[in-house]
């Protein structure tokens, strides 16, 4: 799943004048400057996936100039980090001497090329960018970070060469590819990392493990998945190694790579085994050749990206099930947007994690004179009926008719149109029966349980403790241990909320007898408080939680860091709930002579927002926002007690 970031029209969230509620005696604060928000694109289609498989390894058609891979340096950002930014030996495949980049404000840059190399028999160029760390600061203003996103878009690579498409994958191949950064709070927890004994009294180099996470150490690993669309073979080492030292009881394996790979998707989902009738997809068996002697596993996931958002895992797990109905062969629907045979189509009433046109966050509903308009999607964001169809968690009389929309090409993939947009054309109706009628009646397992192991590969040596406890914590809040009910920004949970907890997804790692011990070490995944210094600029006197009671205000206090000292009189902070900017009030409250500060923030109504941050200078009439962090939730009093009461993370 690849995730876009636009500046303009449908999807920017604008910060407008005139609705900031500054009080008077301190000053309005206006004009403020748009903000980009996201945008979804998603992942490679897997049928497409299995046919190329099926008669010889292709290499990808990589035009000179495609973006390829990088390694970020440091590994994980910090909020408050004050270093130089560096993305080493950042490979673009052919002969190029310079590369424009457009960073994350607009500014372009030209990047030299250091060096030329061959990987896997194709010339690349290597180039070597860097920052100074007040670039953190110019980034921060333009991309959302938080628990539910700690991830930071950097900029993007304008592509050389002229864009075209893979005729098989229907993949764009050249042109523009964005850079993102993984960045954490500092208040990320450590935890607990062990070895496998390799012999008696040695430990294996190349495998460590937490609670929640393996890290398994190959030294090539994405030489050939940037150039070759069969990567069977990089994974499968990785595979075979980890079934070689944990138990063989895992349904999926999510495979995240600590260098950030940049393929032609940014998640994908392979099949290693299908035992489902009645979906569309032909079965297939391929555990064995990933090591899976008992044949359990059933999926393989790659996230070179985004594998932290619990919107993209759900999309790439739920594709084990969906969405492989041809809705030509079925009732004539001309199709259109993103990779059809493996995505639905514009429907009406249900979201889709796996639409080919809309973003999950929208749906189109009947208006009251008998047309279809766009609303946002209710949270938390399910799975379609169809699809908990395809698991076998609901039967098929729970399935409604499906409403298609003959004009599948009103809205451009991937857009989140806004709200009372109305969806036009005749639309005609397929019904659970009809499914049935052209696939057979569903049959096979029905999961109770969907146990997904994390793996993140890495190219020298082991992960660092950092980089553990980063993944750790994100593996192990996508399985929702508490079942907390947790929902981010967008309105996104976890697996288990998207099936309605028919499903519970299981992260935990569990290594074999003889190799170590299970390491249990439940963490604080569903509320995290963010830290002293998560809010760049500023050092706080006390973490800020991220769970509320309507009606609470929080009281916070700490200094201004960012610029010279007295560089900024005031200071002023904002929720916005998602759907609705510029929702809480702005008040602008004095920054003392030595840079202390005291702010109220009120949280005044249920919902979930982010939280911005603005520093005003004493001749400012306007400001951006210095940056915007997420997931605060605000909750009726009820529910707040409910959460905070949650039982210990399984």
């Amino acid at each position: 799943m690849r995730r876009m970031w636009l500046a303009v029209a449908a999807g920017v969230c604008t910060l407008a004048a005139g609705s900031t509620g500054v009080a008077a005696r301190q000053g309005a604060v206006t004009g403020f400057t748009p903000t980009p928000a996201p945008v979804d694109v998603v992942c490679r289609d897997p049928l497409v996936t299995e046919r190329a498989r099926a008669t010889r390894v292709r290499p990808l058609a990589v035009q000179d100039g495609r973006a390829l891979r990088y390694d970020q340096e440091p590994r994980i950002l910090s909020p408050e980090y004050g270093g130089t930014i560096a993305l080493r030996d950042f490979m673009v495949a052919g002969d190029v001497p310079s590369v424009q980049f457009q960073f994350a404000d607009g500014a372009m840059e030209t990047w030299t090329r250091e060096r030329t190399q061959v990987l896997s028999g194709r010339l690349v160029s290597v180039f070597q960018p860097s920052w100074p760390a007040s670039a953190l600061d110019r980034a921060m203003i333009f991309s959302r970070w938080g628990w539910d996103f700690p991830t930071l878009l950097w900029g993007t690579v304008i592509g050389g060469g002229t864009v075209s498409v893979d005729p098989v994958s229907g993949l764009s191949i050249a042109g523009h590819k964005q850079v993102f950064l993984r960045i954490a709070s500092s208040g990320i927890p450590n935890v607990a990392v062990a070895q496998v004994p390799a012999a008696p009294g040695q430990l294996a180099p190349d495998v460590q493990y937490s609670s929640h996470v393996v890290n398994i150490a190959l030294p090539t690993f994405g030489d050939a998945i940037v150039l070759d669309e069969d990567d069977t073979a990089e994974v499968t080492a990785v595979t075979r190694r980890f079934f070689q030292l944990f138990e063989d009881s895992y349904d999926a394996i999510a495979l995240v790579p600590q260098s950030n790979i940049l393929p032609p998707y940014n998640a994908v989902h392979q099949f290693v085994k299908n035992d489902v009738a009645g979906i569309g997809h032909a079965p297939v068996d391929r555990s064995v050749e990933f090591g899976s002697a008992s044949g359990r596993l059933k999926g393989l996931e790659i996230y070179p990206q985004f594998f932290q958002t619990n919107k993209v895992s759900n999309h790439e797990t739920g594709h084990q099930w969906g969405s492989y109905v041809d809705w030509t062969a079925l009732n004539g629907l001309e199709r259109a947007g993103h990779q059809t045979s493996a995505h639905d189509p514009l429907w009406a009433n249900h979201p889709s994690f796996l639409s080919s046109v809309l973003d999950a966050t929208r749906r189109a509903v009947p208006t009251a004179l008998g047309g279809w308009e766009i609303q946002q999607s209710p949270a938390p964001i399910g799975y379609s009926p169809l699809l908990l169809y395809s698991m076998g968690v609901t039967p098929k009389e729970a399935v409604p008719d499906i409403v298609l929309f003959d004009n599948q090409t009103q809205f451009t993939f991937g857009v989140a149109p806004d709200p009372g947009t109305p969806v036009t054309g005749p639309t005609r109706t397929a019904t659970i029966h009809n499914v049935v009628g052209l696939l057979g009646e569903r049959t096979g397992p029905v999961p109770a349980e969907w146990q997904r192991a994390t793996i993140v590969v890495s190219r020298g040596a082991l992960l660092s403790q950092r980089e553990m406890n980063y993944w750790t914590f994100f593996a192990q809040r996508n399985g929702d241990p508490n079942r907390s009910g947790v929902i981010d920004y967008e309105g996104y949970g976890s697996f288990d909320l998207a099936t309605g907890n028919l499903v519970d997804m299981v992260t935990t790692i569990r290594p074999l007898p003889g190799t170590g011990a299970a390491i249990v070490q439940p963490l604080g995944v569903d509320y995290p408080n963010f830290a002293p210094t998560d809010l760049r600029g500023l050092t706080l006197n006390a973490p800020i939680a991220t769970l509320y009671t309507a009606g609470q205000t929080l009281r916070v206090t700490g200094t201004v860091v960012a610029g010279p000292t007295g560089m900024f009189n005031r200071i002023a902070f904002r929720l916005s709930r998602f759907g609705v900017p510029n929702t809480g009030s702005l008040t602008a409250y004095p920054v003392g002579g030595g840079g202390t500060f005291a702010a109220d923030i009120p949280f005044p109504t249920p919902g979930r927002f982010q939280l911005e941050l603005f520093l005003l200078t004493p001749d400012a009439t306007s400001v951006t926002s210095r940056f915007q962090v997420s997931t605060f939730t605000v909750a009726p009093a009820a529910a707040a007690a409910t959460a905070a009461a949650a039982p210990a993370a399984r």
